[in-house]
């Protein structure tokens, strides 16, 4: 900026808010003051995208410019040192911007300790962001701005000026060098009426950190305010960025003078394009897969995939209206969370499904991310015991949120469920067949099989154990090995304490499985849960013979258990009455246990003669008379 102050006095615009804002600004930048007059305007104390630099050094340690430094030098020598007494020491600068009614406007203000002797000023605006070999300053490159702020013959209204970096062509577009590199011929913005500015007359509070607030005397504060858009700087669906600005003063109102006081540049970025960056995230973190995105507006590529971790970065975006949509993650992933932040609060960015609207902004960023979520995989797998049977078919019926509703597996085999939604709403249970019994039905991740949870991106395996019931087969023979038919038989739960020594205990329960022999004297008890069992045979047994005792047995799964029951034959009492004067059988009636029977008459004893019968041994009682002779038989 150019800024002549006659030592003493200055006529300027009268300072308040009287004026005007700049055509289509809400920005006070003609007021000479910081803060804000009119509800619903801006000013610095709440200037949107505000720039703030403050010299940091002064006296002997100011920087400035030196060696006849001019404006059309490229890489000006800088020094140190005290500014001359009768020139502005600067002491801050303020740069801020922002769009209103597709117009780019941009504001600039200044500030300097004293308002000794004239002070010419000048805002410089470059794109790059390489400095010069001096070290300070960035180096200029075409079309990089310089904005001029002039108080001509002595007094009045400022004017703005802008003037481009020129480095190709005819001389003639130069402003005052005759040589290229040049700053190009100087646009009155002011005139045009593309930019307004006033300079504080009274004291006025400064109220931007730091140091606030402070002070300001008259005639140390000067603001602007430029729309870039009408001016031609800014052209729609042409991008141009400024990277830095910096505020310098020469030692006259001519354009050639030397430079003298410089505050050193400060990131500005100054840009009437946007930034949209799309981050794609997934869920579990590192998840493979592809992801595909559409757009609409213009951006480049239109279309586009990412994967985790994935950054699709549009720089240089005009401003505009844009849509980015992500294809539909299904099967394999579900879009969980999108969501878009502004670098300057943007009310025109808004989100439906899998689509985000953008309403770009000058010098804006917004980050859109999408979060996608993997889906899960259950497996159902079926052990059983004995591991041998692989034939036995078990059926399934899973929650009404699996698909299919009902499945069937034998023992070694599993099925899997693919694209799982994450969750814990899911349930499978088994239809356990006869002779079967399910011992457990577990999950890795420790939930019950009746409320399965799949995380995303994980594998849950549930597994069902059977356990094959066995059996037990009887045969009931009499101590000569005859087979016994009737014989009965009930199974006995074995509680503790376990004793294997017949009979069984009293704590030993009876079950309702029971068996009785037939013809071939054998039975099966079966569907025999595996443990401990008593087979008890129930009185009376078979008739004639004794029961056999209680036999303890260990039933494992599937098995088969062989038992032999032997019933010993009972005592048989045969009474032969003998007459002695024949030495011939006599039938007599014999009553042995309140049963009368009547003994063997003569020749009854078939190949045995009665002589032979009436001289056995034994129990022998002669002499005895015809009628009853009472007796007593005792079989040890």
């Amino acid at each position: 900026m150019n800024l002549v102050v006659a030592t003493g006095v200055m006529t300027v615009m009268s300072m308040g808010p009287a004026g005007a804002n700049l055509a289509g600004s809400t920005f006070e930048g003609n007021d000479g003051n910081l803060v804000v007059n009119t509800a619903g305007n801006t000013d610095w104390d709440n200037a949107p995208n505000r720039v703030v630099k403050v010299e940091q050094n002064t006296g002997t340690a100011d920087d400035s410019f030196g060696g006849g430094s001019k404006e059309d030098l490229p890489n000006p020598t800088v020094g140190t040192g005290s500014i001359p007494p009768n020139k502005s020491d600067l002491s801050r600068f303020y740069v801020s911007h922002d769009t209103s009614g597709g117009n780019f406007f941009l504001n600039l203000a200044w500030e300097r300790t004293n308002v000794l002797g004239s002070a010419n000023m000048d805002f410089e605006f470059n794109k790059l962001s390489a400095l010069d070999p001096n070290g300070v300053t960035p180096q200029r490159s075409p079309g990089d701005m310089l904005i001029t702020f002039d108080f001509t013959n002595g007094g009045g209204n400022p004017v703005l000026g802008l003037l481009r970096w020129v480095t190709t062509g005819p001389t003639s577009q130069c402003f005052k060098n005759n040589s290229l590199p040049c700053w190009g011929n100087r646009v009155n913005l002011s005139a045009a009426g593309f930019a307004e500015g006033q300079v504080n007359t009274g004291p006025v509070s400064d109220p931007v950190p730091p140091g606030a607030p402070r002070t300001l005397p008259a005639l140390t504060f000067g603001e602007a305010s430029i729309n870039l858009t009408a001016a031609g700087i800014f052209q729609p669906g042409q991008c141009l960025n400024f990277a830095s600005a910096y505020l310098k003063s020469r030692s006259s109102a001519a354009f050639d003078s030397e430079l003298k006081d410089f505050i050193a540049p400060a990131n500005a970025m100054v840009s009437n394009c946007g930034r949209i960056r799309v981050h794609k995230m997934t869920d579990p973190s590192g998840a493979a897969g592809s992801f595909g995105f559409t757009t609409t507006g213009g951006l480049s590529p239109a279309g586009f995939s990412l994967g985790d971790s994935g950054l699709q970065d549009y720089q240089n975006v005009p401003v505009g209206q844009y849509t980015i949509t992500e294809s539909n993650p299904a099967p394999a992933f579900d879009l969980t969370d999108l969501q878009c932040t502004s670098d300057s609060a943007n009310p025109n960015i808004g989100i439906s499904g899998a689509t985000a609207t953008i309403g770009l902004r000058a010098d804006e960023t917004v980050d859109c991310t999408y979060v996608n979520r993997q889906r899960g995989t259950i497996v159902i797998q079926k052990v059983t015991d004995p591991s041998s049977d692989t034939t036995t078919s078990f059926e399934f019926t899973p929650s009404a949120n699996l698909s299919p509703d009902k499945f069937n597996l034998v023992g070694g085999g599993a099925k899997t469920f693919t694209n799982v939604v994450p969750g814990s709403n899911y349930s499978v249970a088994e239809s356990v067949p006869a002779g079967w019994d399910l011992t457990s039905a577990t999950c890795d991740n420790g939930s019950p099989v009746t409320a399965i949870t799949v995380a995303a991106g994980q594998t849950t395996t549930c597994t069902f154990n059977d356990r094959q019931r066995g059996s037990i087969t009887i045969t009931k023979t009499d101590d000569a090995g005859a087979p016994l038919a009737g014989a009965t038989f009930t199974l006995y739960v074995d509680n503790t304490p376990f004793d294997n020594a017949p009979p069984h205990g009293s704590e030993d329960t009876a079950t309702s499985q029971t068996c009785t022999t037939g013809a071939d004297g054998k039975c099966t008890i079966g569907d025999v849960a595996p443990g401990q069992y008593w087979v008890v045979e129930n009185a009376p047994g078979v008739p004639g013979h004794d029961l056999a005792p209680d036999q303890h047995v260990v039933v494992n799964s599937s098995a088969d258990i062989p038992l032999t029951f032997v019933d010993k034959r009972r005592f048989t009492v045969i009474t032969l009455v003998c007459e002695e004067s024949s030495n011939t059988l006599h039938p007599s009636t014999v009553t042995v246990d309140g049963v009368d029977k009547t003994s063997l008459a003569a020749n009854g004893g078939g190949s045995i003669s009665d002589a032979d019968l009436c001289a056995l041994g034994g129990a022998r009682f002669e002499g005895k008379n015809t009628g009853d002779h009472p007796g007593n038989v005792n079989i040890p």
